[in-house]
C-alpha cells in the first residue's frame, strides 16, 4: 500500500473517531444539561403560586402550575392530582419516562409537609436535540467523506518530493555517483533528507574512488612480482637442469619475490584489520613500546634502537593497533636509514627518529596515500602501503602524525601525538 493511502487513511481514522468521541460526549453534555434545566424549571414553578396557566386558560389559586402532572402519595399508594396528558399512573416514577413518542420528567418534591411527584412534559427539548443528533450522523460522513478525499490529494502533494528523490535514487549507480540533489533554501524535512543524501553520496564516492584506484594500484604492484615469477619459472623449465648456476639464480629469485608478495600481503590484511573495532584497554606506554623495541632489536642485532623514557604515561587504546603503528614506523626508519634509530616517549606523544635522507618534497603533502614512494625509494624493498595504515590507525584514534625533515642532521622525525581524552598524567 502506498505511504499517501496509508498516511490518508491514519489520519482519516484518527480524525473521525476523535469527531464521534466528541460529538458523543457533547450530546450526552448537552442532555445532561437539558434534563437538569428542565428539573430546576419543574421546581422554580411549583414554588412560584399564585396565577398558573392550565391548558391555555387563566386560573388562580392553583398549587401548582396546570401544565404539570401532580401527584401525592396516600399511604404509599399515589394519589393523581393532575394529568393533564391522560398518563397512565403506573408509568409515573421519578426520572424520564417515555409513551408514544412523548418525554415526560419526574421529579419529587417536599410541599407543605407532603411528598409531591412531580412531572413535565419535555418532548420539544428532546425533540430539537434528537434532530440535531440525527442531522450530525448525517453530516460526520459527508464531511469524513470530504476530508478523506481532500486528504489523500493533499497527502500526494506533500509526498511529490519524497516520490522524485526516490525516482532520482533508482537512477543512480556506481557510474554517476557524482551527482547531487539540489537542496531549497528554506530546510524542511525532504530537504534535510537530501542534504544527508548528498552528503552519503559525497562518502561513497571518495569510498568508491579510493577503492577503485586501491584495486588497480594492487593489480598493477601484483602483475610485476607474478610476472618475473612466471620468468624465472619459464627459464627454469629451459635451462635449469642443465646449469646449476641459473637454476639458484632463480630459486633465489622466486624466493625474495613471493617474500615480497608476502609482505605486501600482510600490509593488506593489516590494512583491512585497521577498521576493525577492538577492545581496548589501559596500558603503560613505556612498557608496550619497550616489549616493541625489543622485539625489533632482537630481529635486527646489527642495527641499533635506542629508547629513551622522558614520562611513563597510560593511554587507554587497542594494544595491537599500537604495535602496528609503532611496527610501520620503526619498518620505515630500518629501511631508509643506516644509522641508529631513536624512540622517545613524552608526557604526551611518542617520537621516532631516524638519520636517513628524510622525505621527499613532491610527497610531503600526498604522504597517506596507498602504494606512495619517492623517487629515492624505487630502489628499496616495500609497496608504499605503510604510511596509509598508519594514518588509518591514527586517524581511528584522534592521533596527529607530523612528519619533519630534521636539521642540522639529516633525518626523519615522525611525532605521535595523543589524543587529549585517552592521554592520562605521567606515573
Amino acid at each position: 500500500m502506498k505511504l499517501s493511502v496509508r498516511m490518508t487513511l491514519f489520519n482519516f481514522i484518527c480524525l473521525f473517531a476523535l469527531t464521534l468521541m466528541a460529538f458523543s460526549v457533547l450530546y450526552g453534555f448537552s442532555r445532561t444539561s437539558i434534563l437538569t434545566s428542565e428539573k430546576e424549571d419543574l421546581f422554580r414553578r411549583s414554588q412560584a403560586g399564585g396565577m398558573r396557566m392550565m391548558h391555555g386558560l387563566m386560573a388562580r389559586g392553583r398549587a401548582f402550575p396546570g401544565d404539570f402532572l401532580v401527584g401525592t402519595w396516600d399511604n404509599q399508594i399515589l394519589k393523581i392530582i393532575q394529568n393533564p396528558w391522560d398518563l397512565d399512573p403506573q408509568l409515573w416514577k421519578e426520572g424520564m419516562v417515555m409513551r408514544d413518542g412523548e418525554h415526560f420528567l419526574f421529579v419529587s418534591i417536599d410541599r407543605s409537609g407532603e411528598e409531591h411527584l412531580l412531572g413535565k412534559n419535555i418532548s420539544t427539548s428532546i425533540r430539537s436535540l434528537e434532530r440535531i443528533r440525527i442531522a450530525a450522523w448525517y453530516l460526520i460522513p459527508i464531511l469524513a467523506g470530504i476530508v478523506l478525499f481532500v486528504g489523500y490529494f493533499l497527502t500526494e502533494y506533500w509526498l511529490k518530493p519524497l516520490r522524485e528523490l526516490n525516482r532520482a535514487l533508482y537512477k543512480m549507480s556506481s557510474e554517476n555517483l557524482s551527482s547531487r540533489f539540489s537542496v531549497a533554501s528554506t530546510l524542511d524535512e525532504i530537504e534535510e533528507l537530501k542534504l544527508a543524501l548528498n552528503k552519503m553520496l559525497h562518502s561513497f564516492e571518495q569510498g568508491y574512488l579510493i577503492q577503485k584506484r586501491f584495486v588497480s594500484n594492487v593489480s598493477h604492484q601484483l602483475r610485476t612480482p607474478l610476472s618475473s615469477i612466471i620468468g624465472y619459472i619459464q627459464m627454469l623449465q629451459r635451462w635449469g637442469d642443465e646449469n646449476p648456476e641459473i637454476r639458484k639464480e632463480a630459486i633465489d629469485a622466486i624466493e625474495k619475490t613471493a617474500q615480497e608478495m608476502k609482505e605486501l600481503t600482510e600490509n593488506l590484511l593489516s590494512l583491512s584489520r585497521a577498521g576493525r573495532i577492538t577492545e581496548t584497554k589501559d596500558i603503560a606506554l613505556d612498557v608496550v613500546i619497550k616489549s616493541i623495541v625489543d622485539q625489533w632489536q632482537t630481529k635486527n642485532p646489527h642495527r641499533l634502537f635506542r629508547l629513551f623514557v622522558n614520562a611513563s604515561p597510560r593511554l587507554k587504546i587497542s594494544e595491537d593497533h599500537l604495535k602496528i603503528l609503532m611496527d610501520v614506523l620503526l619498518d620505515n626508519a630500518l629501511k631508509y636509514s643506516e644509522k641508529q634509530i631513536d624512540i622517545t616517549i613524552n608526557g604526551k606523544n611518542i617520537i621516532v627518529r631516524d638519520y636517513g635522507p628524510g622525505i621527499p618534497e613532491e610527497i610531503q603533502r600526498r604522504l597517506g596515500e596507498r602504494f606512495l614512494r619517492g623517487r629515492n625509494t624505487f630502489k628499496k624493498p616495500g609497496w608504499g602501503v605503510g604510511l596509509s595504515l598508519a594514518f588509518e590507525i591514527a586517524d581511528k584514534f584522534g592521533w596527529e602524525l607530523v612528519f619533519e625533515n630534521t636539521t642540522p642532521d639529516p633525518g626523519l622525525q615522525v611525532l605521535i601525538d595523543f589524543s587529549p581524552n585517552q592521554a592520562s598524567d605521567s606515573d
